[in-house]
């Protein structure tokens, strides 16, 4: 059927009015539960460049409009955005959970905006880099949303005090691309971030319901500057990370790609954690001014967890002999550290001339309730006691000394280093250390295996040094390639294949033939590992 001109005016007009109808009806419409907002506050708000469902929220520099506006916004939840220069500079009042108020372990009573709903917040970027900067504000945002997620991007955070983001439940948890420019400490403590379900250092005396904080938690490409603190009296740390997961529903947290400056204890702090973490690509500088514990190291990692600290760049300025840069260790039996992957790591140690070391200086220490860690490919440089190291007695008196076991140091690279004792040293209460690679050795363990190559690794794996290919059984190939297929398995190397005409196992330039067939190539900083994969016979010999 045709329609008349007249007709669609006529349909058009009407449509027009229904909409219009609504957008008024709807506008005036509020509903009952919703929170009254002061008419400052509602002037802060926005929808109007907000994407779907979010919320804008513009800065007005004044704490009294700020804070209030932010918290409305946040109680939401969905999406808001955070545009200009807020001011958080106003007495705290949103109450931490009990389990965190802990003043003589450095957290205060409260908070200024508390997170109790998934939500992202993200700031925004203006042409010159510029973020959305939030001024001042004890502890501006703490996060305790159990069971949902909350995404925190695009922040600069200003001399906020303790921490600028303190997180007590959640599950999954990002923040990512923030700055913060110092931190005020409270009670002589200040951290970057904190994650904790409990105040103070983890302890199995002191229960935790560590299921509060669960899923993955991802800390990647903040700038850290924790300025301020003050030498041998403030404890300043970056990242923290403190009794997280349980079986069943664990972590998979990761610290990677942050620039962090300036700290008097470790840049990154992971303590028991049921599931996995990950310490990545950071760039860590410490600067000169140190806090007040005996020992200390840049990145830690301690008692229960799955951790990986692997292709971080640290610069250890501070100006003591009892310090670290990667330590490794428990002092509880019952959470022993177990199977740490450090590798691929740049540590320059660089105390002042005329440093005294102790037991506990190192460019990597693993220490104490340690079992069957692996330290490997890492480069130390500067100065310290000894370059890797297994201190002689942890924890130290009155309780009895543990017995670090199984621990390897694969490799690794001592490259301008004066070590005052050797570049490794194994303790008196080490047992079946493992040492492979070059670098001076202090053996005071029991059972230490030193195998100066790799080669020699892999005629051990063979069983068949200095003997002929086919005058050995078949059956030590097939346990060779099972040793290789494991080693590949568990990440000891990359992968990669190749067909050659005369497959080799090479280190170092030594050459060990192998029969025909296809190769697993294994790279290595010094050159490469071949390993047949393919159809061969015999087993590896010294050509």
């Amino acid at each position: 059927m045709l329609r008349q001109p007249g007709q669609r005016s006529l349909r058009k007009a009407i449509a027009f009015g229904l909409v219009a109808a609504c957008s008024i009806f709807f506008s005036g419409c509020e509903p009952s539960t919703s929170p009254s907002r002061s008419p400052n506050v509602s002037r802060s708000l926005s929808r109007n460049d907000a994407p779907a469902h979010g919320v804008v929220v513009h800065g007005t520099g004044d704490p009294s409009v700020d804070v209030p506006a932010v918290q409305a916004a946040v109680d939401q939840g969905g999406e808001v955005i955070l545009a200009g220069h807020f001011s958080f500079d106003a007495p705290a009042t949103k109450p931490l959970a009990p389990g965190l108020e802990v003043p003589a372990v450095g957290l205060p009573p409260a908070a200024e905006v508390l997170i109790a709903k998934a939500v992202t917040i993200s700031g925004t970027e203006d042409e010159q880099g510029g973020l959305t900067t939030i001024d001042g504000g004890t502890i501006p945002f703490y996060v305790a949303a159990p069971g949902q997620s909350v995404a925190i991007r695009k922040l600069r955070f200003v001399r906020p005090t303790s921490t600028a983001i303190s997180v007590f439940a959640v599950t999954g948890l990002e923040i990512t691309s923030t700055r913060i420019e110092g931190v005020v400490p409270f009670a002589n403590l200040s951290n970057g971030i904190g994650i904790s379900t409990g105040g103070g250092i983890p302890d199995p005396s002191v229960p935790a319901n560590t299921g509060l904080i669960s899923g993955s938690v991802r800390i990647e490409g903040n700038d850290i500057d924790m300025v301020g603190g003050t030498s041998g009296v403030d404890n300043t740390l970056g990242v923290v990370l403190f009794n997280v997961g349980v079986a069943g529903a664990p972590v998979d947290a990761r610290v990677a790609r942050n620039r962090i400056r300036n700290i008097t204890e470790p840049a990154v702090d992971m303590r028991e954690i049921i599931g996995h973490g990950s310490v990545e690509h950071n760039e860590i500088t410490t600067g000169s001014a140190i806090g007040p514990n005996p020992r200390n190291q840049v990145i830690r990692v301690v008692n229960t967890g799955s951790y990986r600290v692997a292709h971080n760049s640290i610069t250890c300025e501070w100006a003591s002999g009892v310090v670290e840069g990667i330590g490794v260790f428990s002092k509880f039996a019952v959470w022993p550290v177990d199977d740490a992957m450090i590798v691929d790591n740049d540590v320059d140690m660089r105390a002042p001339a005329g440093t005294v070391f102790t037991d506990f200086s190192a460019g990597i220490g693993v220490f104490g309730y340690a079992q069957n860690n692996v330290v490997r490919d890492n480069r130390i440089r500067g100065a310290a006691r000894a370059g890797v190291s297994i201190p002689s007695v942890f924890p130290l008196p009155p309780l009895a000394p543990a017995t670090p076991q199984g621990n390897a140091f694969i490799d690794n690279r001592f490259v301008d280093f004066t070590p005052s004792d050797a570049d490794i040293f194994v303790g008196s209460h080490a047992f079946a250390t493992r040492i492979v690679g070059p670098g001076t050795v202090d053996d005071q363990g029991t059972g230490t295996v030193v195998g100066p190559t790799a080669a020699a690794r892999w005629n051990a794996i063979a069983g068949a040094q200095n003997a002929h290919p086919r005058h050995q059984p078949a059956a030590r190939l097939q346990d060779l390639r099972l040793s290789v297929a494991r080693a590949v398995q568990r990440g000891h190397w990359r992968r990669g294949c190749e067909r050659r005409r005369a497959p080799c196992i090479r280190a170092r330039g030594r050459r060990s033939r192998i029969g025909s067939g296809a190769q697993l190539l294994l790279s290595r900083p010094d050159g490469v590992l071949r390993c047949p994969v393919g159809r061969a016979g015999g087993a590896v010999s010294t050509a």
